[in-house]
């Protein structure tokens, strides 16, 4: 499947017929990751409804990728309390910062698979 219709599909305010049958999209989202774009702009297009054949194959991707979110951002607040106590200064970056501060309503929006830090440079050995 071609990068650009399905992009196009994704990306527009309206409405638009999917850029292929659901056994090319479905494996085509889950290679470039963009299973949380894509139930996010379908749901703000009212283009996906609760036990359609899309919103069945997405969503076990989605509940997986929330909770891995989920997992990632406790481990993070646990290194930076960690490195609190030993003086270092440190911030998530990214992804991990993006999630902490409620950018996203749903954690399942962002693609993430792991957490990006910023040190000092003094504090790194």
């Amino acid at each position: 499947m071609r990068l650009e219709p399905l992009l196009r599909w994704l990306l527009s305010d309206q409405p638009r017929t999917r850029p292929g049958p659901e056994d090319l999209v479905i494996p085509a989202l889950d290679h470039l990751r963009l299973e949380p774009v894509a139930i996010s702009a379908l749901e703000r297009r009212g283009e996906i409804s609760r036990g359609s054949p899309l919103a069945e194959a997405l969503t076990p991707r989605l509940i997986h990728q929330a909770a891995r979110n989920l997992e990632l951002l406790a481990a993070g607040e646990e290194l930076l309390a960690a490195l609190a106590t030993r003086g270092v200064d440190a911030c998530l970056l990214k992804g991990g910062w993006l999630l902490a501060q409620g950018v996203y309503p749903d954690s399942a929006q962002r693609y993430m698979q792991d957490l990006d830090l910023l040190t000092r440079e003094r504090d790194r050995p």
